[in-house]
C-alpha cells in the first residue's frame, strides 16, 4: 500500500509535457497499416493551419510568467475596476455581516438546546425567535449579495473589456500580430470574467473566512482552550502543507490556460479557413488536429484535477478527525458533568465553521491561481506599446515623401537594405518584384505600422518643412491590403467604414456612391435589392472575391487621403473591369498612387517602376516593360 501510495504521488507529480499525443504500439495497430500515411496528412494539414511558419499561422504566445508581484497584480486590477470598486468593498461588508451572522447562530443554538433540556420555556420561545431571524437576516444578506453581485460582475465585465479593447485597437501592429486571434478572444472573455469573478469572491471570501474562522476560535478559546490549542497545531501543519504546494498549483493551473488558448487557436484557424479543409477534403485530418490539441488540454486538467483530488481528500480526512476529536473532546466533558448539551452541539457547529473557513481556502487558493495568471496575461496585453497616435493633428501639404538609407528586416533577416525613394505628389509608382521580396512591408512602413530600424523617412510639404513618419502622419494614406479585410455590415457602412452608423445624410451618401462608381462598385450595387443598405455578412459573404475588392479601393478612395496604397488590390477583377478601375484612379486629381502588382496592364497608368530585388530598390522605365 505504501508503494502504491508513492506511485500515486509521482503519478501527480509526474512532469507534463505538451504537444501531440503518441499513441502506443497496440493503439497503432488498432488504427490499421495505413496509419502512418494519414498521421503525415495530419501533420501536412497541421504544418498549413496551425503551426507558425514564418510570420503566418496560429500563434500562441509563450511570455515569461511571474514578473509581475502580487502587489502589482492586485493593483492594475484594482485601477481597472474603477467605480465599481466601491461594489467589491460593499460586497465585502455583506460577506463579513453574513460571517458574523454564522457565528452567533451556535450561541443561540447553545442556549436553545440547554433551555429545552431545563424545561425553560420562556428561554427556548426567546432563542427560538432569536434563531429564526438569524435565519432570516441570513437569507436576505445572500439576497442582496446575488443581486449586487450580478450587477456589478456585469459591469465591471464590461468596463474592463471596453478599455482593454480600446487598447488593442491602438497598439502598434508589429507587437499586436504576436498574438494569435483565438489567443486575444481568450484574453477578452475568459481572462477579464475570471479577474472580475475573482476580484468580487475572492478578496470578499477570504476576508469572510478571517471573520468566521477568527469568530468561532474565540468562542472555543472562552469554552475549551485546552483543546483549541491542540486544533490549532493540526491546522497550522494544514496551512504549511498549502503554502508548500502553492508553487506547483500555480503551474498546472497556467498550463491548463495555455493549452485552453492553443485549442481555440486551432478552432480559429480551422473555422476560418473551412473553404481549404472542404477545398482539399481535410475534414479528417482537421478533426485529428484538433482532437490533438484537445488531448494536450486533457492531459493538462487530468493532471489538474489529480492534484486538486489529493489535496481535498487529505482536507476531507483532517476534517472529519477534527470534528470526531471535538466531540470526543465535549462528549467526555458532558459525561463528566462539565460541559452541557448545547454547548456540545454549539461546539460541533464551531468546529465546522473553523474546519469549512480552511476548505473554502483551498478553492480560494484555486481561483487565487487562476486570477494571478489572468492578471498577468492581461498585464502582458495591457503593457503592449500604444502608438502616440494625435488623430485631430492636421496631416502636412504633402509634396514629397522622402526615403533615405532605410533597413528593416524580420527576426534579424533584412528584408530592406538601405534603399532611398523620392515619391513626388501626384507619382503613380509600381512595385514589382518577387513575392517575399518586401514589397509590401514596404507600405506598411510609410503607414508606421512597423517602425523604420535605420534610416529615414521624412515628408516635405510645398515649403520645405519635413515632418518625419509617424503614427500621426498616417492620415495621408488610404490602404487596399492584399485580400479584402472588409468588416461585416452594409455596403454603406463598409465604404464609409462608420459601422457605428446606421443612416447617413444625403451629401454622405452622394459622397459614397462616388468613391463606389470610381471603383466600379455600381456595377453590381444597381442590381442588388437593397442597393447600397445590402448587409454584407462576416467574411465577405453575400458577394464575390472581385466585388470585395472594389469595395476596399471605394473605401479607400472615400477616406480622401493624397496617396493611394495598392497592393495587389485587383488581382481578381477581369480585364475590362480592371482597366476602367485603374483609368478611374488614375483620373483622381491631387492622388498619389503606390502600387503593387504582378500585372502588366495595372502597370500602364504608372509613370514610374521600382523593382524590389535583394533588398534594394531598382527604377526601371515603364517603356520597358
Amino acid at each position: 500500500m505504501v508503494m502504491h501510495g508513492f506511485a500515486g504521488i509521482k503519478w501527480v507529480f509526474s512532469p507534463y509535457k505538451a504537444g501531440r499525443r503518441t499513441r502506443s504500439p497496440a493503439e497503432k495497430g488498432r488504427h490499421g497499416a495505413g496509419n502512418e500515411e494519414a498521421q503525415e496528412a495530419v501533420n501536412r494539414f497541421d504544418r498549413l493551419f496551425f503551426t507558425q511558419a514564418g510570420r503566418g499561422g496560429t500563434r500562441v504566445s509563450k511570455r515569461k510568467h511571474g514578473k509581475y508581484s502580487t502587489r502589482q497584480q492586485l493593483q492594475w486590477v484594482w485601477q481597472r475596476a474603477g467605480r465599481y470598486k466601491y461594489g467589491v468593498f460593499l460586497t465585502a461588508v455583506l460577506r463579513m455581516w453574513s460571517a458574523a451572522n454564522v457565528v452567533v447562530v451556535p450561541l443561540v443554538f447553545r442556549v436553545l438546546v440547554d433551555a429545552a433540556v431545563a424545561g425553560r420555556k420562556r428561554e427556548f420561545m426567546i432563542g427560538f425567535v432569536l434563531y429564526a431571524g438569524l435565519f432570516g437576516l441570513q437569507t436576505a444578506i445572500w439576497g442582496v449579495l446575488f443581486h449586487l453581485n450580478q450587477r456589478v460582475s456585469f459591469q465591471m465585465e464590461a468596463s474592463i473589456k471596453g478599455r482593454l479593447y480600446e487598447g488593442l485597437l491602438r497598439t502598434e501592429y508589429s507587437s499586436l500580430k504576436e498574438y494569435a486571434i483565438g489567443e486575444l478572444n481568450s484574453h477578452l472573455n475568459s481572462d477579464v470574467k475570471l479577474i472580475v469573478s475573482g476580484l468580487l469572491t475572492i478578496v470578499p471570501g477570504v476576508l469572510s473566512i478571517l471573520v468566521r474562522a477568527g469568530g468561532a476560535a474565540l468562542v472555543l478559546y472562552w469554552w475549551e482552550p485546552a483543546f483549541l490549542g491542540v486544533y490549532a497545531l493540526v491546522l497550522a501543519g494544514v496551512g504549511v502543507a498549502m503554502a508548500v504546494l502553492r508553487r506547483p498549483m500555480k503551474t498546472m493551473q497556467r498550463a491548463v490556460r495555455r493549452e485552453s488558448d492553443g485549442v481555440q487557436a486551432v478552432q480559429q484557424d480551422t473555422l476560418s479557413n473551412t473553404l481549404m479543409v472542404q477545398t482539399f477534403l481535410a475534414y479528417d485530418s482537421a478533426t485529428t488536429a484538433w482532437k490533438d490539441r484537445l488531448d494536450s488540454l486533457r492531459q493538462a486538467v487530468y493532471r489538474q484535477n489529480r492534484f486538486s483530488n489529493v489535496l481535498h481528500t487529505g482536507y476531507g480526512v483532517l476534517s472529519d478527525l477534527g470534528y470526531l476529536g471535538c466531540l470526543l473532546w465535549f462528549g467526555a466533558g458532558v459525561l463528566d458533568g462539565r460541559v452541557s448539551y448545547g454547548t456540545l452541539s454549539a461546539a460541533l457547529q464551531l468546529v465546522s465553521q473553523v474546519q469549512n473557513p480552511f476548505g473554502d481556502m483551498t478553492q480560494q487558493l484555486s481561483s487565487w491561481f487562476s486570477f494571478q495568471t489572468s492578471a498577468e496575461r492581461l498585464m502582458d496585453l495591457d503593457a503592449l506599446p500604444k502608438e502616440s497616435l494625435r488623430p485631430d493633428a492636421p496631416p502636412p501639404d504633402m509634396q514629397t515623401i522622402e526615403i533615405r538609407g532605410l533597413s528593416f528586416g524580420y527576426d534579424g533577416d533584412p528584408t530592406l537594405d538601405d534603399v532611398s525613394l523620392d515619391i513626388h505628389q501626384g507619382d503613380c509608382i509600381g512595385f514589382v518584384g518577387v513575392s517575399g521580396a518586401g514589397k509590401s512591408t514596404l507600405l506598411k512602413i510609410l503607414l508606421s505600422l512597423y517602425s523604420v530600424q535605420a534610416g529615414q523617412v521624412t515628408v516635405r510639404d510645398k515649403e520645405g518643412g519635413a515632418v518625419p513618419l509617424s503614427p500621426a502622419t498616417r492620415q495621408l494614406f488610404a490602404y487596399v491590403p492584399q485580400g479584402h479585410s472588409v468588416i461585416a455590415g452594409t455596403i454603406e457602412q463598409v465604404v464609409s467604414f462608420r459601422y457605428d452608423r446606421t443612416a447617413f445624410s444625403p451629401e454622405e451618401k452622394e459622397r459614397i456612391q462616388a468613391a463606389c462608381r470610381t471603383a466600379c462598385v455600381d456595377d453590381f450595387v444597381d442590381t442588388l435589392p437593397d442597393g447600397y443598405e445590402t448587409l454584407i455578412g462576416e467574411g465577405g459573404a453575400g458577394v464575390s472575391e472581385g466585388q470585395l475588392q472594389r469595395l476596399a479601393i471605394a473605401r479607400a478612395i472615400y477616406y480622401g487621403a493624397p496617396v493611394l496604397l495598392l497592393d495587389e488590390a485587383t488581382s481578381a477583377l477581369d480585364e475590362a473591369t480592371e482597366r476602367r478601375v485603374l483609368e478611374n484612379i488614375r483620373a483622381l486629381k491631387d492622388r498619389t498612387v503606390l502600387t503593387i502588382t504582378h500585372n502588366t496592364q495595372a502597370l500602364s497608368i504608372c509613370n514610374r517602376i521600382v523593382r524590389v530585388k535583394d533588398g534594394k530598390l531598382y527604377e526601371e522605365c515603364p517603356a520597358a516593360l
